[in-house]
């Protein structure tokens, strides 16, 4: 059997005996140089995206008036009432959203609002619908 390799790790070779270690300095830093960062240049494609805060406060704008509008037809109309109630409310925010947006530049925007124009009068032509049918169901047990 072979006699093991022994490494003696003490020789010069891998102690750098003899060969002379570079110095590292810091990098020299001209004295008309700040330390403040360079500002940061706007980005080409537009400006920087904000968070969807606003969507999400119309959102809740929206849940409350459909709710508002639910409880409040239906207290006074039953089922169809409370149908009316949550198309009107509907029918309101998409308005608002229509109006909002219509003076808009640029084209997509301008169609958003005109499909929030279109779904505002078909929704509102459906709580009218819904309307007449609570006014219908009611006028019955008024009677007797």
């Amino acid at each position: 059997m072979p006699d093991p390799v022994v490494i003696d790790m003490s020789a010069p070779e891998f102690a750098g005996g003899g060969q002379q270690q570079p110095d590292f300095a810091p990098p020299v830093v001209p004295e008309h140089a700040s330390s403040a960062p360079a500002p940061i240049e706007p980005s080409p494609s537009g400006p920087v995206p904000t968070p969807p805060r606003s969507g999400r406060t119309g959102a809740g704008v929206g849940l409350l008036l459909a709710a508002t509008g639910v409880v409040t037809g239906g207290a006074i109309g039953g089922f169809w009432g409370g149908l009316a109630g949550l198309l009107y409310a509907g029918a309101v925010r998409n308005t608002y959203r229509a109006v909002h947006r219509w003076s808009a530049e640029d084209p997509e925007v301008k169609a958003e609002a005109v499909r929030s124009a279109t779904a505002a009068g078909f929704g509102g032509f459906l709580a009218i619908v819904a309307t007449i049918q609570a006014a219908a169901r009611k006028k019955p047990e008024e009677e007797e």
